[in-house]
């Protein structure tokens, strides 16, 4: 039995991280009438520019997984592309995660194998009420099943806009207070900040989400943004060490 991305859901996303992306600099724009405060070319050339490349990773990636195939058949799931396939035994799986919307439909689908191996299952909106009661079904009765559920609707047509916004925002007003932010709370938000750093390249090189979504040949990719990471780490630490 097969599963096909779902051309629609590819589609919004799009949609959604080019009004993510508009709206965020249309935010740093108005907060600099609103806050009194003029942001050089820099300061929108910076965000313009992450935008870009962050862009061009994610449709990249939203490329790769449309023409992505979900086999269930036998005692196997497989992943398929044009270029390459993996599978793997059903009898292997140790948990299986369902994120849900808040509006009750599923958003993706994860799936913990023994040996520290999992697969998230994206973009099948058409069908995953149909894949996840077929892999229930070729699951053992004692894999764990785990629900949850988004606490708020990150679908909604406003969400992106206003967080854009926000985002915008805010980045102005920290820029713009940060010369006046006392030394001690500075110190300890650029540490925390490093911390958080750290954290996000423990999580890309254990979860491994670009990988697991797209196929093990991008694993590379993971490691490439852990390393990314921990060097940006470092380097907010260091500066913190030299305030």
């Amino acid at each position: 039995m097969d599963f096909i991305t779902s051309k629609i859901e590819l589609k919004r996303r799009k949609i959604a991280f080019l009004v993510l992306s508009i709206s965020m600099i249309a935010g740093v724009f108005i907060a600099s009438f609103a806050l009194n405060y003029t942001v050089s070319s820099a300061g929108y050339l910076v965000p313009v520019l992450a935008l870009f490349i962050i862009g061009v990773l994610s449709f990249k990636f939203l490329g790769n997984i449309s023409h992505l195939k979900i086999r269930v058949s036998g005692a196997h799931i497989q992943r398929i592309t044009p270029k390459s396939s993996e599978s793997y035994p059903l009898s292997d799986v140790s948990r299986i995660k369902i994120k849900r919307r808040s509006s009750g439909g599923i958003r993706e689908i994860y799936l913990y194998f023994k040996g520290r191996k999992n697969l998230s299952i994206t973009a099948q909106e058409e069908h995953f009420e149909r894949l996840i009661k077929t892999l229930l079904s070729k699951t053992g009765k004692n894999v764990e099943v785990k629900e949850v559920r988004e606490p708020i609707n990150f679908d909604h047509p406003l969400f992106y806009p206003i967080l854009g916004l926000a985002i915008g925002f805010i980045g102005v007003f920290c820029t713009k207070y940060a010369a006046k932010m006392d030394f001690v709370v500075a110190k300890a938000f650029i540490y925390g900040f490093s911390a958080y750093l750290l954290a996000m390249a423990t999580y890309f090189y254990l979860a491994k989400p670009i990988s697991s979504r797209s196929g093990q040949k991008h694993a590379f990719v993971d490691s490439l943004v852990g390393l990314t990471m921990i060097a940006a780490a470092a380097a907010v630490f260091v500066t913190g060490q030299t305030l």
